[in-house]
């Protein structure tokens, strides 16, 4: 049997044009998100002049912002911020711009997005928080920036309490542990 059989010709038609309607939205609805992750600088650039949702996700959860920061792109990062992106946008999987900012120890992307309005004691659902992804790969600068934004130095994640000076302790990162010891508070 036949959709036409089914709906009728004009209630095919209807379907027909709404479904493509929906997907040209949602198509270009991510299309900043989509540009800031290719590191397509001169699109995001034009995007932002049309006024797009500078917040619109890809279905992950991932914004232009969540790309920017993952790509160590400090110039596009402040456009969307300047633009009002969302420092403390979430991913499906919980990632913010400022772990991913973390991970990379990227200290002036985690001074932006702090100044973004981003949380440095935001933690990802295991309870780690960016302080200790910092610290497991020795980024100290961009520790230090977290620590000076108060970041807590004794936070523990969720499985095992591990916290940052572990973490870098764990990895081996002598100068990360020599910045945290001082700073434990007890």
């Amino acid at each position: 049997m036949s959709l036409k059989r089914i709906f009728g010709t004009c209630t095919l038609t209807a379907v027909v044009v709404a479904a493509a309607s929906f997907a040209s939205l949602s198509a270009g609805r991510t299309e900043l998100a989509d540009a800031a992750m290719k590191g397509n600088k001169a699109a995001v650039r034009t995007l932002l002049d049309q006024r797009v949702d500078v917040n619109a996700a890809q279905p992950d959860g991932s914004t232009a912002l969540h790309w920017a920061a993952y790509r160590q792109d400090l110039e596009t990062a402040n456009l969307l911020i300047r633009a009002g992106a969302n420092a403390k946008a979430v991913s499906r999987e919980g990632a913010t711009p400022l772990s991913l900012a973390s991970i990379n120890g990227d200290a002036a992307m985690v001074s932006a997005l702090i100044k973004a309005g981003a949380d440095p004691n935001e933690a990802l659902p295991t309870g780690k928080t960016d302080l200790m992804l910092a610290s497991r790969t020795g980024a100290v600068e961009a520790m230090k920036v977290l620590i000076d934004a108060g970041a807590k130095v004794n936070a523990k994640e969720n499985l095992r309490g591990t916290t940052a000076l572990m973490w870098a302790a764990d990895e081996a990162h002598a100068p990360a542990i020599q910045l945290l010891i001082p700073r434990r508070g007890y």
